[in-house]
């Protein structure tokens, strides 16, 4: 049964009885509303609702509405068909007197459409109206069938809401957000009662929605803490003392929440802090922006640039990383219109910086002017950007990298390395022969001319007295320049004292080492190479035939970098190899570098065979194993 009360008068009597008027909303919801004037207003005791003097029973919701001219709207929503309602005998009375009613015999019909319940309310009036078609309404009779429910409410947000554009948006962990709206400067501050998402025709309450409202010189701001994803489309209404259509649809761009919260008062930074302590409990991505938000500016992370450098197509980069708590991702280098987000989870210890990261990148940026390195956060924050600036000096190896550990140093060159070599030109060669050269050796020994004099004198004794030596060819390689005489002077000596033919290869000032050794595989006119890498000098008879067995019958063939290439190591007098097909040459390096020395196998059959010891230099052994990987070709006659 159904009863509103309607003050203390009971004497008071209403004669004739007033007009019902009846509102489909649904097929199954029902608005059923009279007016009183003013002089009623003190209609007393509570209201009955019978039909066909039965109680009227079922889900109901009921208010009274302001309206313009002073009076009363009584509505009664119930859960009844309006055909039901129309055809039978509808009483509504306070105590035992009949106060409105629908007379089934009557030639007028009672039934009205949805824009008859809005007419004539005053503001107070629509906005109750408005709240329980949004809020008690909706939850009385269940979602169902949208009906006249979305049309009257509509109607009533077009009528009455105020459009307020979203201002901020900080987002909290991947679903939540903190949305501003900054009010206009004549409206009072909002008691908020009920947000829904409001979406053309279609409702849906917010629930356990957080809200804080701020003055803040001047200004007044509306916030909004929000739990989960942000509507794509829409907008949300908020009811209370003024009704607020607050846009979500036409977003500005996401600001750190530390950022947000600077600009705040101390009750708004305390409502942010219980919303964000309440989801980090729950979400870890939240957990990690709080521990971001409770971090000290003193000891705030840093990303700062030691070393920029444009090489080929990628970009060689050092970036010391401070960060004692944790809090970042990786950090991002910007130059002009270009950028690069990089990672910072593989640190490794710089003697002199502490944790640094050191790597090469695609980058397709400028290669000088100036640039900025920033802290990017786990939450995703960009922390301040910090100056940097490229080095222009081209060096293999710059002084920053000799810092490092050997392996992760040789990693990070031997990648850049060929953006280094890129584009260069293939540098013009004089070759000079001393003594009698082999027209079609078995194998060619390579070896940098740049060794002490006593050294390859005792090299080449150790070459001449090998088995099958007539048939190598000996090619010494070095960079044209200020030393060339002597190097001539040297090779035209051993190669008397030896009585063996040499090949001496002076590569144009300016090439690399790595260019040097690829000039003179280019010269060498064996099938099958030796390549002696620095300070090594055999000791155990058998070697070369040894090396010239394992470099293979077949044409040395390597194709772009890390691509294809078998590579075997001899480290001092014992044998070792390491195959490795289709891998990257930081591998290729660090397996190179672990190969035991007593280690036995089987070397590839491309054609080289590197003799080499352990280098002291990780820029050395970078580019004497990425001039292999590099080498696109070798033809022999």
């Amino acid at each position: 049964m159904l009863d509103m009360a309607f003050g203390q008068d009971r004497d008071r009597t209403l004669t004739p009885a007033l007009a019902v008027f009846v509102v489909p909303l649904s097929s199954e919801r029902t608005a059923i509303f009279f007016d009183t004037g003013p002089a009623t207003l003190g209609l007393g005791d509570r209201l009955t609702a019978t039909l066909d003097g039965e109680p009227l029973g079922g889900p109901v919701a009921l208010t009274r509405l302001g309206l313009e001219t002073g009076g009363q709207r009584h509505l009664l929503i119930v859960a009844y068909p309006s055909a039901r309602l129309c055809a039978g005998a509808l009483s509504i009375s306070a105590g035992h007197v009949v106060i409105a009613r629908i007379d089934p015999l009557a030639l007028q019909s009672p039934l009205v459409d949805a824009m008859a319940l809005v007419a004539g309310l005053d503001e107070t009036g629509g906005l109750r109206l408005l709240r329980l078609l949004l809020t008690t309404g909706a939850s009385l009779f269940g979602k169902g069938e949208v009906g006249e429910f979305g049309a009257l409410a509509e109607q009533l947000v077009e009528r009455l809401g105020v459009h307020v554009p979203l201002a901020e948006r900080s987002p909290v962990g991947r679903d939540g957000a903190v949305l501003t709206w900054e009010l206009p400067a004549e409206m009072a501050l909002p008691r908020l009662e009920a947000v829904t998402l409001w979406t053309g025709a279609r409702t849906r309450r917010l629930r356990d929605i957080a809200t804080c409202e701020e003055v803040s010189g001047g200004r007044r701001f509306l916030h909004i803490f929000l739990d989960r994803p942000l509507p794509q489309s829409g907008e949300l209404v908020a009811i209370g003392t003024t009704l607020l259509r607050l846009g979500v649809s036409s977003s500005p761009a996401a600001q750190p929440l530390s950022s947000w919260l600077a600009r705040r008062n101390a009750a708004t930074r305390m409502a942010a802090r219980a919303f964000v302590d309440r989801l980090a409990a729950e979400r870890t991505e939240v957990a990690i922006l709080r521990a971001e938000i409770d971090c000290p500016a003193e000891a705030a992370p840093t990303a700062r640039a030691v070393h920029l450098s444009r090489q080929g197509d990628g970009l060689l980069y050092l970036v010391s990383i401070d960060d004692p708590r944790g809090l970042l991702a990786g950090f991002r280098i910007e130059a002009e219109d270009t950028q690069a987000d990089l990672r910072c989870d593989a640190l490794v210890w710089h003697d002199r910086l502490g944790p640094v990261a050191a790597g090469y990148v695609p980058w397709s940026g400028p290669a000088s002017g100036p640039a900025t390195v920033a802290p990017v956060y786990r939450s995703g924050r960009i922390g301040p950007r910090q100056p940097a600036s490229f080095d222009a000096t081209n060096e293999i190896c710059p002084e920053a990298f000799r810092s490092l550990p050997e392996s992760a140093a040789a990693d990070v060159l031997a990648a850049a390395l060929p953006g280094v070599m890129r584009g260069r030109p293939d540098w013009r060669c004089r070759v000079a022969e001393f003594g009698s050269a082999k027209a079609r050796p078995s194998v060619s020994v390579v070896i940098a001319a740049s060794e002490p004099r006593e050294h390859l004198h005792a090299l080449l004794a150790a070459i001449v007295t090998e088995p099958g030596a007539t048939q190598a060819e000996i090619v010494l390689y070095h960079p044209d320049g200020a030393q060339t005489s002597s190097v001539l002077a040297t090779a035209d000596a051993l190669s008397a004292i030896h009585r063996v033919g040499l090949r001496v290869v002076s590569v144009a000032s300016g090439a690399m080492p790595s260019e040097c050794l690829r000039a003179a595989l280019r010269v060498a006119r064996a099938d099958r190479a030796v390549i002696l890498g620095q300070g090594i000098l055999p000791t155990r008879r058998g070697w070369l035939s040894a090396w010239r067995r394992r470099a293979g019958a077949s044409r040395a063939s390597f194709s772009e970098i890390g691509e294809g290439g078998h590579v075997a190591a001899l480290g001092g007098a014992s044998l070792a190899a390491m195959r490795s097909s289709k891998a990257s040459l930081p591998s290729v390096l660090a397996d190179l570098h672990a190969v035991p020395a007593a280690r036995a196998g089987r070397a590839g059959s491309d054609g080289f065979a590197v003799f080499s010891d352990d280098l002291p230099d990780p820029l050395q052994r970078a580019v004497e194993g990425r001039a292999l990987a590099t080498l696109r070709e070798t033809s022999h006659d």
